[in-house]
């Protein structure tokens, strides 16, 4: 193998050197992008972090002023309370309202949920005929982050029949098969 570097392996000048690499040319350096108008005022950008706790972008607040007229001019009063009602039952409606509508009083922005959850359950589970007393520990993925959360947090009280099976799925048993009327709960903890 020829040497191509001037730098390694032989002391001795007499080595012959071999073809070099042509050099390759430096990429055109790129311009730095220039501050955003005179709209921002020196704060700074929402980004990821803004993005993930429900801060929405900035340009989107100036499109609410055209939809909130629209929305008192509508004549059937009593109609109008059940549908929005209705709409903020899923957790992607209010979420919307709150980016474009720029943060309206009582609205919530849409939950950010962990991708991922460690969860665990002591108490004295049945399944069939046989009891046992134990903790059942796992880590919950994806959309059984969001059910469990909003059982556990669910009006009314923990939703523990929805709940305990996801644990019971995580710790590596069938969550069908635990009697959830039948079992004592001591602690959930997540």
């Amino acid at each position: 193998m020829a040497k191509w570097w001037k730098f390694g392996l032989g002391k001795g000048k007499d080595r012959e050197e071999g073809p070099r690499p042509e050099p390759t040319p430096a990429p055109a350096p790129r311009p730095e992008p220039t501050p955003a108008p005179a709209e921002e005022g020196g704060k700074k950008r929402g980004g990821l972090l803004g993005r993930l706790f429900g801060r929405g972008k900035k340009k989107e607040a100036p499109a609410a002023p055209p939809e909130a007229p629209s929305a008192p001019a509508a004549p059937s009063a009593p109609s109008a309370p059940s549908a929005p009602a209705e709409e903020e039952g899923p957790a992607e409606a209010p979420g919307e309202e709150g980016e474009e509508g720029g943060g309206g009083v009582g609205e919530r922005p849409e939950r950010v949920y962990p991708p991922f959850l460690h969860v665990s359950a002591d108490g004295d589970w049945v399944i069939s005929d046989t009891e046992w007393s134990g903790t059942m520990s796992g880590t919950l993925h994806g959309s059984d982050v969001k059910t469990f959360i909003d059982a556990m947090e669910a009006k009314g009280g923990p939703q523990y029949d929805v709940a305990i099976p996801l644990i019971a799925d995580a710790y590596g048993i069938p969550g069908g098969l635990i009697d959830i009327g039948r079992s004592t709960i001591h602690s959930v903890d997540y």
